[in-house]
C-alpha cells in the first residue's frame, strides 16, 4: 500500500535563508531525506544511587541534529552557496519544512555542512549528498501564519514576518 503526503517522506524540503535577500530559498529537489536527534544526556551516577546502573540527570544536557540529504540543485546559485558553505565552514540558518506551508510548522536549525559530495554523470543533472550538523539552539516546530498568499509573506510564530519564494 502506498502512502503520500509526508508520510511518505514527498512533502519534506529543506530551505536555507539568504542573508542577502531576507528569503527562504530551496535549495533543490530532495530525493531523500536522513534527520537524527541526537542526545546527549548527563551522566549523574554515584555511589548512593542504584548500585551497576547509569543514571541522568532529567531534562538536561546536549542536543544536535545530523542531516544527510540527496538532491539536484535548482539552480546554479543554489550549488554555488552550498559549496560555498561548505569550503568556508559557514554555518546557516536552514528550515526543514513537512507539508504545505500554510498548513503546519518547520524545524529551524543553524546548521554547518560537513559533507558534499557531487555526482554529475554523463547526460544527468548534477546532484548532490550533503552531509549537516547543528550548532547553537534547536527550533522544533516553527508554526507559521499566511498573512498574504499572493506575495509569500509568512509570519512565524515568534513573530518575524517572512518572505518565501517557492
Amino acid at each position: 500500500m502506498a502512502t503520500s503526503g509526508v508520510l511518505s517522506g514527498t512533502d519534506v524540503f529543506l530551505r536555507v535563508l539568504n542573508t542577502d535577500t531576507g528569503h527562504w530559498e530551496s535549495i533543490g529537489g530532495q530525493t531523500s531525506h536522513s534527520e537524527t536527534l541526537n542526545n546527549g544526556p548527563i551522566d549523574i551516577s554515584n555511589k548512593i544511587g542504584v548500585p551497576s546502573f547509569r543514571e541522568f540527570l532529567d531534562v538536561e544536557g546536549t542536543q544536535s541534529i545530523d542531516i544527510t540529504t540527496e538532491f539536484v540543485f535548482n539552480s546554479q546559485a543554489a550549488f554555488e552557496f552550498i559549496h560555498n558553505a561548505a569550503g568556508n565552514k559557514s554555518i546557516e540558518l536552514f528550515q526543514v519544512q513537512r507539508g504545505a506551508l500554510d498548513v503546519g510548522g518547520a524545524d529551524q536549525f543553524k546548521l554547518a555542512v560537513v559533507s558534499f559530495q557531487q555526482t554529475s554523470q554523463n547526460g544527468e543533472a548534477l546532484s548532490a549528498t550533503v552531509g549537516f550538523q547543528s550548532s547553537d539552539s534547536i527550533e522544533l516546530s516553527v508554526v507559521f501564519e499566511t498573512l498574504s498568499a499572493s506575495d509569500g509573506l509568512l509570519k512565524a510564530s515568534d513573530a518575524t514576518q517572512l518572505y518565501v519564494r517557492s
